[in-house]
């Protein structure tokens, strides 16, 4: 494939050459966004444009960490800041949930009437069971506290 690059008359051709040949065809970060584009938004669906947005604000209140970074030294580091990874605390309060309706259900079972003719009935609860989160799990997104405008340190 060929690679043209139209500049200036009178241009130094010798720098063109030079910029030609040590100049990435495609930034870095736009790059990283497009890979973040393609596996992200299938790990988070419709909830994807709205954590992009939230990336490609100068202002961050939340860090998503991929998985090329040393997950732990982050997760450590942002902790410290008193960062919180929403999405292990969202699992984490499904499951509580999910485990109290199942202790409530239990005790409705275990209170219950006898009927007309002798059966016992069984009355069931008014909600329906909770469903996870549909995240992987995989996923670390880590949000600061309200009020705190802590800013990252460039990722360069």
């Amino acid at each position: 494939s060929f690679t043209f690059f139209i500049f200036p008359v009178g241009h130094d051709l010798e720098a063109v050459d030079l910029a030609a040949a040590t100049a990435p065809r495609i930034p870095a970060t736009r790059l990283a966004l497009h890979h973040f584009d393609t596996n992200y938004s299938l790990q988070l669906r419709e909830r994807w444009p709205a954590v992009r947005a939230s990336l490609l604000c100068e202002q961050k209140y939340g860090a998503l960490v991929n998985n090329f970074a040393c997950a732990d030294h982050v997760a450590q580091e942002l902790e410290l800041h008193n960062a919180t990874d929403f999405v292990s605390e969202a699992a984490k309060k499904a499951q509580s949930l999910l485990r109290g309706s199942a202790v409530e259900a239990e005790k409705e079972e275990s209170t219950s009437q006898e009927g007309p003719g002798g059966g016992r009935t069984v009355t069931q609860a008014g909600t329906s069971p909770l469903l996870p989160a549909p995240v992987s799990s995989n996923i670390k997104c880590y949000t600061f506290p309200r009020g705190d405008i802590t800013r990252f340190r460039p990722a360069w």
